[in-house]
């Protein structure tokens, strides 16, 4: 099950889903749910497969094992909404983001969610095929160094089947499209992002016609263990105090808080 976490409000005012990064903890999003939370809202931290949540063997993890952890978070929110009015919120930052604007993608029609927040999505890196058909020669069990600081990695070493996976997953997501994903949408990022290209992302709102789509331009000044991080926009230790609460301001302003 890849519901790592799930905290019910007492009145809650909506629903919010939160997916972490490509090898990250889970848990490196309860910042920000813990801020969703205390605003009144249900919220589902979400872990996908092999990221400390699932039982399968780490070089056995398909895109489509994360395709169907985040159809079980989607299903957990309409149970939590049931009858209900309350909107469905999705937060995701990286593959997390990544993830699900794919899983819209491949849907007949769009999903329960009403607004969608992208924190450094992983559907417009830098990087592309090349490097990675050449490392998938060793195979899928293959393992390289994570870059991530220890304090938000889940795995000190990565099967390379989790790159080809996020890869599999950006070429399904542009060959349908971007179809389903022109809600209501704010994109959060560093134009200094080491993975995520700004311009990338500039060219993709004009190409997909993504019209519903708003980009907030954010500042990393916090250096975590000797650099700044700017693809690391999720907590206030590699983001900084200032800029971490201008983040949520701007999330709180796009859902009308």
């Amino acid at each position: 099950m890849p519901i790592c976490k799930v905290e019910q409000h007492e009145n809650p005012k909506g629903i919010v889903i939160l997916l972490h990064g490509l090898n990250n903890k889970p848990t490196v999003m309860a910042e920000l749910g813990k801020k969703f939370y205390q605003a009144q809202y249900h919220t589902l931290l979400v872990g996908l497969n092999g990221h400390g949540c699932g039982n399968l063997p780490l070089k056995n993890i398909s895109e489509k094992d994360w395709l169907q952890d985040i159809e079980e978070a989607i299903a957990k929110a309409a149970e939590l909404k049931s009858n209900s009015q309350l909107p469905v919120y999705f937060v995701g930052f990286s593959l997390g983001a990544l993830t699900f604007l794919t899983y819209c993608s491949i849907l007949p029609e769009q999903s329960i969610v009403d607004k969608v927040i992208l924190l450094a999505p992983a559907s417009f890196t830098h990087f592309d095929t090349p490097l990675l058909r050449k490392l998938a020669v060793w195979g899928r069990s293959w393992k390289v160094p994570g870059f991530t600081p220890a304090e938000f990695q889940q795995l000190r070493f990565l099967p390379i089947n989790f790159y080809q996976n996020l890869l599999t997953l950006k070429r399904t997501l542009e060959r349908n499209q971007f179809r389903n994903t022109n809600l209501p949408t704010l994109v959060i990022m560093d134009t200094k992002d080491e993975m995520v290209s700004y311009k990338k992302l500039k060219r993709g709102l004009a190409q997909y016609h993504l019209t519903n789509w708003k980009v907030k331009e954010i500042v990393v000044t916090r250096r975590l263990n000797g650099r700044k991080w700017h693809h690391l926009i999720i907590a206030e230790k590699s983001l900084g105090k200032i800029e971490n609460e201008k983040l949520w301001q701007s999330v709180a302003h796009f859902l009308g808080e």
